[in-house]
């Protein structure tokens, strides 16, 4: 038995390990994401349905403040709805790089 060849593949398989690992971590990173940007969407539907219902007969001091208040908030979930996005897709051109690994080592 050639134990080179032993240690070869021993390599390759926990390389391969790793790899698959970091997979998994990220893919799971990528849910927690995903998962996030739709409690973002949920948060902005209940809002605009609240803004519709409560805030019709508002004025003055109170109607500016809340303008305000509510373009700031828009302002806030634009930016983490882009956010998200650019992070899951370096997620996906992470993970696609780890199994043009995983599939090189096979």
């Amino acid at each position: 038995m050639d134990l080179s060849k032993v240690d070869d593949a021993a390599v390759r398989l926990a390389k391969l390990a790793k790899i698959r690992y970091k997979i998994l971590a990220l893919e799971g990173y990528r849910g927690n994401v995903r998962q996030a940007l739709q409690s973002l969407e949920d948060a902005k539907r209940t809002y605009k349905v609240a803004h519709g219902s409560y805030t019709g007969s508002w004025q003055g001091d109170t109607r500016r403040a809340y303008e305000e208040m509510a373009l700031e908030l828009n302002h806030t979930g634009n930016r983490a709805y882009h956010t998200g996005e650019e992070l899951l897709r370096a997620l996906n051109r992470e993970i696609s790089r780890l199994h043009s690994e995983e599939r090189a080592l096979k």
